[in-house]
C-alpha cells in the first residue's frame, strides 16, 4: 500500500496503481535475465535496458528479437554486451508472464 499525508498530517493508505505488480515483476525478471545471460559488465547501461526491457514486457508479453532491438535503440553499452543483453530478453519473452 502507498500512503500519502493528508492535510491533518496523519497518512491515508491508497492501493497501488493498477498494473503495479506486473510492473514490478516484469523488471525483476529483465534483472534476472541480465544477471543470467552475463550481460553486465560496468553497469552504465544497465538501469536504462531494464527500464526499457520492463516497458517492453508490460506492454507486450512476447516481443520479437526486432521489437526488443527496437525498445533498447537509445541506450548505449559500452562494454558491447549487446549480444548478451538481446539474449536476456528473448529468455524473459520466451518464459512469458511472472507466475508469482
Amino acid at each position: 500500500m502507498h500512503s500519502r499525508a493528508s492535510n491533518r498530517g496523519s497518512f491515508i493508505a491508497h492501493p497501488p496503481p493498477r498494473g503495479y505488480r506486473s510492473r514490478l515483476e516484469d523488471r525483476q525478471q529483465a534483472q534476472r535475465a541480465l544477471v543470467e545471460c552475463d550481460a553486465l559488465m560496468c553497469g552504465y547501461c544497465t538501469p536504462g535496458f531494464v527500464m526499457s526491457l520492463t516497458a517492453l514486457f508490460t506492454a507486450k508479453q512476447n516481443p520479437t528479437l526486432e521489437e526488443i532491438k527496437k525498445a533498447c535503440s537509445g541506450n548505449l553499452c559500452r562494454c558491447g554486451t549487446y549480444p548478451h543483453i538481446f539474449k536476456a530478453a528473448q529468455r524473459v519473452a520466451e518464459a512469458g508472464p511472472s507466475k508469482s
